[in-house]
């Protein structure tokens, strides 16, 4: 079960944290399946686009999001789920901006 905890920043804002951890999933793209056609053996030698993530990022990170911002902080502080609300501030105030998101003005 994914643990996600909420705290309140100096400045009043509610944040939401929770650990993110990608996996790498080698995908083919629709357009170069269905290329090909059934039943050919080369079908799965066909090149494939691949997500590639940053080497930094690759073990995972603590997302801190509220409404007008995302931010990451790498890596993942070990027990992080047991710090008080007060660390949990320290560690916001660590991370970096990753995004905004969705529907928020620049």
């Amino acid at each position: 079960m994914m643990t996600e905890r909420t705290f309140i920043d100096v400045a009043g804002a509610e944040w939401s944290v929770w650990e993110v951890y990608p996996s790498l999933v080698e995908r083919r793209l629709l357009a170069e399946r269905r290329a090909a056609a059934r039943g050919q053996l080369e079908r799965r030698h066909v090149p494939v686009g691949r997500a590639t993530l940053p080497m930094q990022i690759r073990g995972g990170w603590l997302a801190f999001q509220n409404k007008y911002e995302r931010r990451r902080l790498i890596p993942v502080p070990t027990s992080w789920e047991e710090f008080d609300d007060g660390a949990l501030r320290r560690l916001l105030a660590q991370s970096m901006l990753a995004s905004r998101p969705r529907g928020v003005p620049r």
